[in-house]
């Protein structure tokens, strides 16, 4: 290959490396605290500080782009009426689990997330519809015990 071939080729692809959006920071600030208290069906209780999702945008951009989550704290997705879709990890660079519960905050379901930097990602849909979703990173439910049959209690402004 000619050095004028190498050279085109290798702005062409430093061109291209350009064109692709940089990750944007995440904007912690956009979403409220909070606090959950995990409630065992033993009456053990954990307390947590989450950031809240409680709008479509937020639900939208969720842990995207976050390198890391301060320990033993989460996302708590809270939603106005019963969802059956699930979580997608688009852009996600953290090994999370979600816990899906219901209206009253009983959680049936808790699934671990593999980070996905491109398109296609995978869907972890829940077999029951859910009206809160938890996140957190993976290892801190099993540290607390929590599992199917606790509760989430959810506090606002935390």
């Amino acid at each position: 290959m000619s050095p004028l071939v190498r050279v085109c080729l290798a702005i062409a692809l430093l061109v291209a490396g350009c064109g692709a959006p940089a990750p944007a920071e995440p904007d912690r600030d956009a979403f409220d605290r909070g606090r959950v208290t995990l409630v065992g069906p033993g009456g053990e209780r954990v307390e947590m500080a989450v950031y809240v999702a409680d709008s479509p945008e937020l639900w939208r951009r969720g842990l995207m782009g976050w390198e890391s989550l301060p320990d033993g704290e989460g996302m708590l997705f809270a939603f106005d009426e019963d969802r059956d879709g699930g979580f997608w990890m688009k852009d996600t660079l953290l090994e999370l689990t979600v816990a899906y519960a219901d209206a009253d905050g009983v959680v049936h379901e808790t699934t671990d997330m593999a980070p996905c930097e491109r398109s296609p990602c995978p869907t972890y849909v829940p077999d029951e519809e859910y009206r809160l979703a938890l996140e957190v990173e993976q290892g801190t439910f099993e540290e607390v015990g929590l599992r199917p049959g606790w509760r989430i209690e959810h506090e606002q402004g935390g």
